[in-house]
């Protein structure tokens, strides 16, 4: 058990008298909660009573509003249960609740808690992308707790800067190994088409798996991503080059609108694929060398292209642009080693 120690001054009650308690909790973050709930209590009313927690503390706690920002009806999209997300958005704001404690009251969040996250989390060598997406979770339910009125507002804090791109990228020269081993050693055509289309247009791997034959517009010259099929929930128009048509007139060829034309792979064999040319093409070790960097690869070469982070942004489908500038940034630094070079 922990205990909290609660000193209130004859000044700062109304009674006009000195308050001194020692109350107990289950845990630390508890014994925390408790001391804060006890020192306004005896402020504001002259009294305390641990009997009358007992109502807020079922309303008003971190668990509760886990339960009510997945359950609520209210809004424009609702409860994170009805929401594609939300599974994921439940679980990572479930990460920081562990941290804090799920007894915790929603009134007594301060950012020096999201600081305590942070600095918990970075001891663990968690990236400053995964603490950002746990902590922007655990931010938007307390925003129900807002509404519930079981807090005046949310806490201001500083979020973490983004986490540098990955650094691993295909030159043009391994890209065509890699196309190679795929058409020539494992006489894998669907898998080859789905890394050059993947390369050509920086799709996320479930993008272009569930992506159908109505969503590639090859006459227009561009591929639309619907919002149903992209992560970020928001619809884009990725433009096509000549190498992304041929293969996909070849692809679509003889399928309906409704038929899926990429092929049939799971993420998980995707990976063991992608594992067994790292290990073929001398990449043992190099931990990026995965499907994902198909697409940071496209990131990176229009960056170096238009040097415009907005172009990057609507192709690629970041939902911040200063992931896009990050690239952009990157193909600066690499612009300038080469001119340092010559």
């Amino acid at each position: 058990m922990w205990q909290a120690d609660v000193r209130v001054g004859a000044n700062h009650n109304p009674t006009g008298m000195e308050v001194r308690l020692r109350l107990s909790a289950p845990t630390e973050q508890a014994a925390i909660a408790l001391e804060a709930s006890a020192r306004l209590s005896i402020m504001t009313t002259g009294s305390f009573s641990s009997e009358s927690l007992t109502p807020q503390k079922a309303k008003g706690t971190l668990a509760a509003v886990l339960r009510l920002a997945w359950s609520s009806g209210a809004g424009k999209k609702g409860g994170w249960s009805h929401q594609k997300s939300g599974k994921v958005q439940l679980a990572q704001a479930e990460k920081v609740v562990e941290l804090l404690g799920a007894d915790r009251l929603c009134s007594s969040i301060t950012a020096k808690d999201f600081d305590y996250v942070v600095s918990t989390w970075r001891k663990m060598g968690k990236s400053n992308d995964t603490i950002r997406m746990r902590c922007q979770c655990f931010y938007r339910a307390l925003d129900y707790a807002v509404k519930e009125g079981w807090m005046t507002s949310r806490p201001k804090w500083e979020r973490p800067a983004p986490s540098i791109p990955r650094e691993f990228t295909f030159s043009e020269e391994l890209e065509k190994k890699l196309v190679d081993f795929f058409r020539s050693t494992k006489r894998d055509d669907h898998f080859a088409d789905l890394i050059e289309v993947a390369i050509e247009t920086g799709g996320r791997l479930m993008e272009l798996l569930n992506s159908t034959v109505y969503e590639w517009k090859l006459d227009e010259g561009y591929w639309l991503v619907l919002a149903g099929n992209a992560k970020s929930g928001k619809a884009r128009t990725v433009i096509l080059s000549d190498k992304a048509i041929e293969i996909m007139r070849r692809r679509v060829e003889g399928l309906k609108p409704t038929d899926k034309p990429m092929p049939r792979v799971s993420a998980k064999v995707a990976s063991e694929r992608m594992l067994s040319a790292r290990e073929t093409l001398g990449f043992t070790g190099y931990k990026d060398f995965v499907f994902h960097a198909l697409r940071h690869t496209r990131a990176t070469r229009l960056a170096a292209k238009s040097q415009n982070p907005f172009v990057v942004q609507s192709q690629l489908g970041h939902e911040d642009i200063k992931t896009s500038m990050r690239y952009i940034h990157m193909a600066q630094v690499n612009m300038n080693t080469d001119a340092w070079r010559n």
